[in-house]
């Protein structure tokens, strides 16, 4: 069996909560950091995947009748989960395919941020209070924007010949 690590006397509660189960269950943070974490892709391409446990979460409270509407929960899975998915497959295969190296630059996380946010107000925000014409006006035109970020950031770079060429 593998040795205990131990914790520094200063170490965070995140950190201690972490090596708790990282000596517990050595193999399973082995195979998250070999296929998920340090995959050579963008660091933020992994974290979509929340976009579909969230709206399978607001599903499960809506059906219970705790929360948010079941339509909130769909829109949580297309404008987060599918919406932001694509774009993380879009920006990886676009760097790829053009020789240029597999990272999210400052445009890159924007993008993500804005259609992140998007996906947020569209989800969240009929419940905040404001006007709704006005929160779901603002959550298409950050979801929107997101994609004709992408059209100018990288359509350039699909244009142009390949760097490896």
């Amino acid at each position: 069996m593998a040795d205990f690590k131990e914790n520094s006397p200063n170490a965070s509660a995140g950190e201690k909560l972490t090596n708790w189960f990282e000596n517990r269950f050595p193999t399973a943070f082995y195979e998250y950091k070999k296929h998920m974490s340090e995959y050579y892709a963008p660091k933020n391409f992994n974290v979509w995947y929340v976009f579909g446990a969230l709206s399978m979460l607001v599903l499960g409270c809506a059906l219970l009748g705790i929360g948010l509407a079941k339509e909130d929960a769909v829109h949580a899975l297309t404008t987060g989960a599918v919406g932001s998915m694509t774009l993380a497959v879009m920006t990886r295969a676009s760097l790829g395919h053009t020789g240029r190296p597999k990272h999210a630059g400052p445009a890159t996380v924007f993008i993500y941020g804005l259609v992140i946010l998007g996906a947020m107000l569209r989800v969240f925000g009929p419940g905040t209070g404001l006007p709704t014409n006005l929160v779901l006006g603002s959550a298409g035109v950050a979801w929107s924007g997101a994609y004709l970020l992408f059209a100018l950031v990288y359509g350039p770079y699909l244009v142009r010949p390949s760097l490896d060429e």
